[in-house]
C-alpha cells in the first residue's frame, strides 16, 4: 500500500486523499488509532493541531516509507507519468532544516527549480526564485547573503518560499509559525493565503492554535478524529473562542494589508 494515482481530480477538485494511513519510518510510527481520514481540495487550507503524528502524516504523503494499511490517493496527480513531475506537485517547507550553508538565500530556493529543470513559461529557476523571495517579503539586499548571516526568522522566510518555488499543487508546512514573531505573523498570514488564491492545497502542523483557526479552512479535530470547518470547530470552544479568532483573523488581514 502507498501513494497511488486515481481518476476524478480534473471534476471533483480532489487533490489529496487520505483513508487511515498507518506504517514506520526513522522519524517514528503512525498508528492506525490516529485514523486520518479526509479529502483535501485544491484551494484549501487544513490545520493540524497535534504534534508529532502530523509531521509522521507529512512523511507518508511524500512517500518516504511504506504504508503499512491504509492508502494516501492522489487524484489530481493522475496524468503524471514520471516520478520527477509527480515529486514537483509537492512542497514541504520543514520546520527549520534544509537550508544549505554554502548557498545565497537566493541560489537555496533556486535549487529545486534547477534540479528538476523547472520553467513557469518565460520564468526560469532565477525569475521564479526571485518572485518567491519577493512574495515572502524577504528584502532584496539579503537575497545574496549566505543563511548564517541572518536571523531564523529570514531562513524560516526561505523555507516557506522554497516550498512553492516549483509551483506545486501541494505544499506541506511543519511548524509555519515557529521563529515568526508574533508582530511578523501578518507575513506568514498574507502568504498562506496567497498559496490559496493559486489554488494549492495548503497543509499545516502547528501548536499556535489561534493563528491556525485563523487562517484555515478546516482543522482535523484528534479529539473526535474528523475533519471540521473552523466554524464547527469554535462551536465546541465556546463563544469567547469564536469572539477572539474572529479579531485576530481582522487584525492579520488589516495587517497584511498595509504590510
Amino acid at each position: 500500500m502507498g501513494w497511488t494515482e486515481d481518476v476524478s481530480a480534473e471534476q471533483t477538485g480532489s487533490y489529496l486523499t487520505i483513508k487511515g494511513p498507518s506504517g514506520t519510518i526513522d522519524l517514528g510510527t503512525l498508528v492506525p488509532e490516529c485514523n486520518y481520514n479526509l479529502e483535501v481540495n485544491a484551494g484549501q487550507i487544513i490545520g493540524f493541531l497535534e504534534g508529532k503524528n502530523p509531521t509522521l502524516l507529512f512523511r507518508f504523503i511524500l512517500g518516504l516509507g511504506p504504508l503499512a494499511s491504509g492508502s494516501i490517493e492522489f487524484p489530481a496527480f493522475k496524468h503524471l507519468r514520471a516520478q520527477d513531475d509527480f515529486y514537483l506537485n509537492l512542497g514541504l517547507a520543514q520546520r527549520d532544516k534544509g537550508l544549505l550553508s554554502n548557498l545565497s538565500l537566493q541560489e537555496n530556493i533556486e535549487l529545486p527549480a534547477r534540479y528538476h529543470n523547472f520553467r513557469l513559461g518565460e520564468m526560469g529557476p532565477d525569475e521564479l526564485a526571485r518572485k518567491a523571495l519577493r512574495d515572502i517579503m524577504i528584502p532584496e539586499d539579503l537575497w545574496h547573503a549566505r543563511p548564517d548571516h541572518v536571523n531564523w526568522e529570514i531562513r524560516k522566510r526561505v523555507l516557506l518560499a522554497r516550498a512553492v518555488v516549483c509551483c506545486p499543487k501541494i505544499v506541506l508546512l511543519e511548524d509555519p509559525t515557529d521563529m515568526f514573531p508574533w508582530e511578523k505573523l501578518s507575513v506568514l498570514f498574507g502568504w498562506i493565503k496567497m498559496q490559496k488564491k493559486e489554488q494549492r492545497a495548503t497543509l499545516l502542523c502547528t501548536q499556535n492554535i489561534p493563528f491556525a483557526l485563523a487562517v484555515c479552512d478546516a482543522v482535523w479535530n484528534a479529539d473526535i478524529q474528523s475533519l471540521q470547518t473552523v466554524d464547527q470547530y469554535l462551536l465546541s470552544q465556546g463563544p469567547e473562542w469564536n469572539t477572539f479568532i474572529a479579531q485576530m483573523r481582522k487584525q492579520l488581514e488589516v495587517s497584511c494589508v498595509s504590510t
